[in-house]
């Protein structure tokens, strides 16, 4: 009687009750599937799914694999999809880059708003158009530069500066527009346009921010700054223009308007008699009214306010200053941000839902994200 063990030792798997195996090749492994063990190809590898796929997956806790959307490893911990932080992992990032706002002309147009350019889910960048996704990368250097506010004019014939531009890696947001003087009719092209009198408005750039408000056509009868979100108000009989109004975001898990245009100047002289505009939603200044104008609010990249008259048309009043631009950057709580060199002035992380976000409020340098 032979001996079975021997017999069964010397059958091929295909042999065996269990199997069914057909043409096996190298590199080929053994899948238990429906009551049998068959031939099936090796595995290995992480499949790659959209956020959509992967959410009409019904996973298992353990399970890892590639999102495409937000091109991150993620992991099922079996209730929710982590991200899993690698040393050179890249992440989506939600940022608000604004300029400098523009600086207010001495008794005539106010300055425009710095441009507003956003990477965040859902919302708006200025001059109307979407945002944009923005990948980063772990342990790249991103150069980075918060723009200053245009100084505003101080004499009648002082139109004010254009703010700086601000800068976050490849991203630029221009410095708004200066406002125009007294003497003369045109406001300054930036992110977006600076007030003036003349009929054709100042330009704003294309995805920042908008164009002045259209003037008078003649000295003396200025329109409202640019904003990112709005135009700038045109001149109307006895009104100066109003700046328009900047855009809203919700980076930081509130919502909050930046990036307002100026408001132009005004005078009760009885020669040419206007009221002074108002700045726009966003931090734009307000246009003086025989008096100063205002500065633009700090880190929005609000216009300043037009200067104004003296009834008597004997003084003029220093315009309102551009407020400062900044950087605000939202990231996966895998992540901190490090500092590699300059004198940037960048706030504790503070935490929003699965996120973090930092505000960048002043200098230049450079900065990287590392694993947390």
């Amino acid at each position: 009687m032979p001996n079975s063990y021997s017999t069964y030792n010397n059958l091929p798997v295909s042999q065996l009750t269990d199997t069914n195996i057909s043409n096996p090749a190298n590199d080929e492994v053994l899948a238990y599937s429906n009551g049998l063990w068959v031939n099936s190809t090796a595995g290995g590898g992480i499949k790659s799914y959209t956020t959509a796929e992967r959410d009409a997956l019904t996973p298992t806790a353990g399970e890892v694999i590639y999102n495409t959307d937000t091109g991150t490893l993620q992991l099922y911990t079996g209730s929710v999809w982590i991200n899993i932080a690698t040393e050179e992992s890249t992440f989506k990032l939600q940022a608000l880059v604004i300029g400098g706002g523009g600086g207010g002309g001495v008794y005539e147009g106010a300055g425009g708003a710095g441009g507003y350019v956003s990477t965040v889910d859902g919302e708006n960048s200025g001059g109307g158009s979407a945002s944009q996704p923005f990948y980063a990368i772990a342990n790249t250097n991103y150069n980075v530069k918060i723009g200053a506010g245009g100084t505003g004019g101080g004499t009648l014939t002082g139109t004010g500066d254009n703010g700086e531009d601000s800068l976050f890696g490849s991203i630029t947001a221009k410095g708004g527009g200066h406002g125009a003087n007294g003497t003369t009719s045109s406001g300054e092209t930036g992110g977006s346009g600076g007030g003036g009198s003349n009929a054709s408005p100042a330009l704003g750039t294309i995805n920042q921010g908008f164009s002045s408000g259209v003037g008078g056509g003649s000295v003396y009868k200025p329109s409202g700054g640019g904003g990112a979100g709005a135009v700038g108000v045109d001149w109307a009989t006895g009104q100066s223009g109003n700046g328009g109004d900047g855009v809203t975001s919700s980076i930081t898990g509130s919502a909050t308007t930046r990036a307002g245009g100026g408001g132009s100047g005004g005078s009760d002289n009885a020669s040419f008699s206007h009221l002074a505009g108002t700045g726009g939603a966003g931090g734009g200044g307000n246009g003086g009214y025989d008096n100063t104008g205002t500065d633009g609010t700090v880190n929005t990249g609000g216009g300043g306010g037009g200067g104004g008259l003296s009834t008597d048309g004997s003084k003029v009043f220093k315009a309102g200053d551009g407020g400062s631009g900044i950087v605000i950057l939202r990231y996966s709580s895998a992540y901190d941000v490090s500092t590699v060199s300059g004198t940037l002035v960048i706030s504790s992380p503070t935490a929003v839902l699965t996120d973090k976000y930092v505000e960048i409020t002043s200098g230049e340098g450079i900065i990287k994200f590392v694993v947390a």
